[in-house]
């Protein structure tokens, strides 16, 4: 039997769960693991009973209660790689034929190893879990530290009068939590439900309103009534179908007329009155009620003014009204008399109807949850950075690091040195930041976690970011991730160009050739970095080696178009061989392609960084205009009359530019295929900048006009 001691405990589980991996996983097991197969399960449950193990290894939780979930979660994932891996002995629908093979090889050894796995899922139920239990329900849970009130004293004496309800206050790891998703309904919306799924809590939606907002009304929270063929018929006079139809049969051509108007009006509101730069809805009322060619009848009718509407409003709709609108379409090629044009008038009164509803719903719901949208925002922003101010302070003091603007301080000494620190402190942040980003080790921020409550701000990884970057740090590792995909791609381009000739194809064919494949490679390595940032990177080996083969396939297609040169077989393959080692070389940080390709885009971006700050500077400090922003004469004067308010203050236009999405594509020497992936990796780094700066830029004393 195990010892019962925690410590011999967590060895002995960790002992079994390696022995369990390597009889039950191969070594290529991580790569060619399906989704959804036993192999993947036993793969995913043997990973997080792993890190478990190394959490407990790494000293035992001071607080009971955290040690009692850790170890129900480490009992349960115990008992889910008993299933995975021992149960179903015979072969499985599942199972393939080498996972069979692998249970034929374990033999004998998988029963001695199942009994020691349920020897210790019994030793954590009965000498860890339950005494843990036992000790929690007899004593009250520790209070936060600040609290007056003894942990040692006994629980009171319940009183028969009813309590109020108390709420359990927020810890920190929640209220952070809540900072991040605020600072992503700013930054990010699109991310935001991504963050409700994998983040430890949802975001409450009161932040969110705009305290103008009306209450929320319940029966509203579900989808408005569809309309019925009844309601629309209810809008016209008694009898207007026969009465429609009998005028079809004795006077056709006014009676299509009318029809024609009919079908505009209920279209007019559902059509944008543009399209981008081109005018829509004139061009269509021209079109749709422009006199028709006479005689009027049917097939004239339907071709020249149903079929376009019907198609139109196949584009505007929602998806969901997609497969209404095929029917509708279906339905028109069908009918080959007039008298369906009354049926078929009334079906797309009918769809234009929810249609109408489906926008209203739509603008109801959009102004509900966010406002105006000028209001709205900056109602989210100024409440962003009231919290973000509030849980960064509340670290700062748990951790003991000064004020902000000495931990910012420290953090830029260390990253850049002393001697080199600029005079200003946008400059010598936004050197910090590039350095922290470029460095060989992957960012970190600051453990919030109780048990590390003691140490110092001074201790921990070298590469950490200050707690000025604590909210934002997610998109920080993101970033750092995006950068060295463009480093890669750069690299990897680098040696194509080096080691692939034109052969047979012209000089243009060639380039466009890896100009595609250039971009195919960024798909791949971009992908990666999003899969990453949203789940668990279990897929980053698997697109390495996609992206190796992507290039062997390329390298060898391209010496087929060289042809025979003379050399041997064995020669050939040398040569690929060579190829191939160098591409898995360069993918390391101390590789001197590597390092040469990421001080290139460090400058370049130092440079970029530079020129947008600058010329921000210039604007709000009011130099450097005497160059008029637009030339306004003509018709311009009366096109921009309506936002030169807004355009002629120097301090908005410029700080325009960093809450936008658009960006310009840069270029930079080596990355030259890269100009649009870039521009916008640049501009979200300055957006970042901004954003610190308008979070932290008064107690930083960092001057934007400086």
């Amino acid at each position: 039997m195990p010892s019962s001691d925690p410590g011999d405990l967590v060895a002995s589980i960790d002992q079994l769960v390696l022995a369990i991996r390597r009889t039950h996983l191969g070594p290529t097991c991580r790569l060619t693991a399906a989704p959804r197969t036993r192999a993947r399960r036993r793969l995913d449950h043997l990973s997080r009973l792993l890190i478990s193990v190394q959490r407990l290894t790494r000293g035992l939780p001071h607080d009971r209660t955290t040690a009692l979930s850790d170890w129900i979660r480490l009992s349960t994932l115990l008992q889910l790689v008993d299933q995975d891996c021992f149960e179903h002995s015979g072969s499985s629908e599942d199972e393939d034929d080498d996972e069979q093979d692998d249970r034929r090889r374990q033999g004998s050894g998988s029963s001695a190893t199942r009994h020691t796995l349920h020897q210790l899922i019994q030793e954590i139920q009965e000498q860890v879990i339950r005494p843990i239990s036992l000790f929690t329900r007899k004593r009250r849970r520790p209070r936060d530290p600040t609290s007056s009130t003894d942990d040692e004293e006994p629980r009171p004496t319940p009183s028969p009068e009813p309590s109020p309800p108390r709420t359990t206050p927020e810890t920190l790891r929640e209220r952070l939590d809540q900072a991040y998703a605020l600072h992503l309904a700013v930054h990010d919306p699109d991310q935001l439900d991504q963050h409700r799924k994998i983040g430890p809590l949802p975001l409450p939606p009161a932040p969110l309103v705009s305290n103008s907002a009306p209450p929320p009304d319940p029966e509203e929270s579900f989808e408005p009534p569809l309309s019925t063929t009844e309601r629309i018929l209810s809008r016209f006079p008694p009898q207007w179908t026969q009465t429609t139809l009998s005028r079809l049969h004795s006077n056709p051509q006014p009676t299509l007329d009318e029809l024609k108007r009919l079908l505009w009006t209920y279209a007019d509101p559902l059509i944008p009155s543009r399209l981008g730069q081109r005018q829509l809805k004139p061009l269509l009322r021209a079109q749709f009620l422009s006199p028709t060619p006479r005689p009027l009848d049917y097939p004239n009718f339907k071709s020249k003014a149903l079929h376009p509407l019907f198609e139109l409003l196949g584009r505007l709709c929602s998806p969901a009204r997609d497969e209404q609108a095929r029917a509708l379409v279906e339905q028109l090629e069908r009918s080959q008399q007039v008298d369906d044009v009354v049926q078929m008038t009334v079906a797309v009164l009918v769809m234009m109807d929810q249609m109408e509803v489906d926008l209203r719903f739509a603008r109801r719901m959009a102004e509900r949850h966010l406002g105006a949208e000028s209001d709205g925002r900056k109602g989210r922003e100024q409440k962003a950075i009231e919290v973000e101010r509030e849980v960064v302070r509340e670290v700062g003091r748990r951790m003991g690091s000064g004020t902000v603007k000495e931990e910012t301080e420290r953090w830029i000494r260390a990253r850049i040195g002393p001697s080199d620190i600029p005079r200003t402190m946008g400059n010598g942040f936004r050197k910090a930041l590039l350095e922290a980003m470029f460095d060989s080790r992957a960012v970190s921020c600051i453990d919030i976690d109780p048990i590390a409550t003691a140490t110092s701000m001074e201790e921990g990884p070298p590469n950490r970011l200050p707690l000025t970057l604590l909210v934002p740090a997610p998109r920080i590792f993101k970033l750092q991730n995006q950068l060295q995909a463009l480093i890669i791609v750069a690299c990897l381009n680098s040696i194509v160009n080096a080691n692939l000739g034109a052969g047979n194809r012209t000089q243009t064919q060639a380039q466009e050739e890896r100009s595609v494949l250039m971009t195919r490679l960024w798909a791949l390595l971009k992908g990666m970095v999003d899969f990453d940032s949203s789940g668990t990177g279990r897929e980053v080996d698997t697109t390495l080696v996609n992206l190796l083969d992507e290039l062997m396939r390329t390298y060898r297609r391209t010496r087929t178009h060289v042809g025979e040169d003379g050399e041997s077989g064995m020669k050939e393959k040398e040569v690929e061989m060579g190829f191939k080692r160098r591409l898995e070389s360069v993918l390391r940080y101390e590789d001197p392609v590597f390092r040469l390709f990421s001080k290139r885009l460090k400058e370049g971006i130092e440079m970029e960084l530079e020129k947008a700050f600058s010329s921000t500077s210039a604007s709000m400090s009011g130099t450097g205009r005497s160059v008029p922003i637009g030339l306004k004469t003509g018709r311009q004067v009366l096109t921009s009359s309506a936002s030169s308010s807004s355009s002629s203050n120097p301090t908005s236009q410029a700080r325009k530019r960093f809450e936008t999405l658009d960006f310009q594509p840069v270029s930079i020497k080596g990355f030259e295929g890269l100009q649009e992936p870039l521009g916008q990796v640049i501009h979200q780094i300055e957006r970042l900048l901004h954003w610190v700066h308008k979070v932290w830029g008064n107690e930083l004393d960092w001057n934007m006009q400086a």
